[in-house]
C-alpha cells in the first residue's frame, strides 16, 4: 500500500522563486503538494489558480497576512486529518530541491527514526545557484548545522506527540526554533546529515514586499523576547521544561 505524503508550503509572493520550486518538486503520485497563500498579490494568485487544477495539487487562498505558523498549522491539520498522510515536509517559498531531495529525506529518517530530519542548504555551503543548478553539481554536507524549517521533514508520530505551531510567533521567525525544542522535550531526536539538499535564497529574494520586511524586522526583537519568556532562555539555551504562563501580556499579537 502506498504512503501518501504532503508538502507545506506557506506562500506570500516571491512569484519566480516559487515557480523554481514547483518545478524541482518531484513527479511522486504518492506525493500531495499544498499551497497555503498568505495574501499574495493578484499575479502569484493567479499562478497558484493556475496550478491548482493538478491532481495532487491543493491551495488555501487567504486576503490577509496570518503568519507563517498559522499556515503550517493550516497544512498539518489538512495533511494528517483530510489526506491521511504519513509524513509531511516543510519547504519555504524560496527553496529549490536538490535532486532527490524528498527521497533522501525519507530515507534518512527510516533508518535513524528520528522526529525531524533536515536538509542541507547550499547557498550557506557557498554555492552560487548557478553552479547548484549545474547538471554535474556535487553538493556538500555538514553533519551539524542550524535546524529550521526551511527544508525538513517529519512524521505522524512528531505531530502526534508535539501537535501545532505557536501562531504567537506573527508573521514569522522563531515558531520553528520553539517546534524543534518542544520536540526535544518529547524525547525526539533532531537529525541532519542526510544527503538531502536544497538551495535557500532567502535575503536575495526578499525585497518584494519592502514594507513587510521592516515590518519583519521589527517583530524579530518582540519575537525573541517572547521566546526567552517562554522557556527561560535563547535557542539552544532554554531553562523551562514547560512554556511559561500563557496569559503573560507583554507580547503586541499586531
Amino acid at each position: 500500500m502506498s504512503k501518501i505524503r504532503s508538502l507545506i508550503i506557506p506562500v506570500l509572493n516571491r512569484l519566480e522563486v516559487l515557480k523554481r520550486l514547483y518545478l524541482s518538486i518531484p513527479a511522486d503520485p504518492d506525493l500531495r503538494i499544498l499551497l497555503l497563500d498568505n495574501g499574495s498579490d493578484a499575479e502569484t494568485v493567479d499562478f497558484l489558480k493556475m496550478v491548482c487544477v493538478e491532481p495532487r495539487t491543493f491551495v488555501t487562498f487567504d486576503s490577509f497576512n496570518h503568519g507563517s505558523a498559522y499556515a503550517r498549522n493550516a497544512g498539518l491539520t489538512f495533511a494528517f486529518n483530510g489526506l491521511k498522510s504519513t509524513g509531511v515536509f516543510f519547504v519555504d517559498s524560496d527553496v529549490i530541491l536538490g535532486r532527490g531531495c524528498l527521497e533522501n529525506l525519507i530515507e534518512f529518517q527510516e533508518k535513524t527514526h528520528a522526529a525531524v530530519v533536515f536538509s542541507n542548504d547550499q547557498k550557506k555551503e557557498g554555492f552560487s545557484f548557478k553552479e547548484f543548478m549545474a547538471a554535474d553539481f556535487k553538493p556538500s554536507f555538514k553533519q551539524k548545522q542550524f535546524q529550521t524549517s526551511e527544508c525538513c521533514y517529519l512524521v505522524e508520530e512528531t505531530f502526534r506527540k508535539v501537535g501545532y505551531f505557536d501562531e504567537m510567533f506573527f508573521p514569522v521567525y522563531c515558531e520553528d526554533m520553539d517546534y524543534f525544542y518542544r520536540v526535544k522535550l518529547k524525547g525526539g531526536k533532531l537529525l541532519s546529515g542526510s544527503k538531502a539538499y536544497h538551495y535557500h535564497f532567502k535575503d536575495s529574494f526578499s525585497g518584494e514586499n519592502q514594507e513587510l520586511e521592516e515590518f519583519k524586522k521589527h517583530r524579530l526583537g518582540y519575537l525573541e523576547e517572547y521566546y526567552y519568556y517562554k522557556w527561560g532562555g535563547s535557542y539552544n539555551h532554554e531553562k523551562f521544561t514547560k512554556p511559561f504562563n500563557s496569559s503573560w501580556k507583554g507580547f503586541p499579537r499586531l
